[in-house]
């Protein structure tokens, strides 16, 4: 289980599906000390965007496994690996 900081929002769960291996999830990964990781630009009608992911939504987790705390490199490699 995953331990949320005191200020963040309830969790929405938003499940990203491809709809082939080559597309694209949509959407950009941003990081800031203090902050997280946190998503930025969502494109309309992307797997992201049909999957719920807002700009400005902060990702705790990816899979399951918690990335708080995570440097952006490891969660980028993270992310692939779905």
């Amino acid at each position: 289980m995953v331990q949320l900081p005191l200020d963040a929002p309830p969790p929405r769960l938003c499940i990203i599906e491809k709809l082939s291996p080559d597309q694209e999830y949509g959407y950009n990964l941003h990081a800031e000390r203090g902050r997280g990781q946190f998503v930025g630009m969502v494109d309309k009608g992307s797997p992201a965007d049909l999957g719920g992911l807002r700009m400005g939504d902060r990702i705790f987790a990816v899979n399951g496994h918690s990335i708080i705390g995570e440097s952006h490199k490891k969660v980028d490699l993270t992310e692939s690996r779905r």
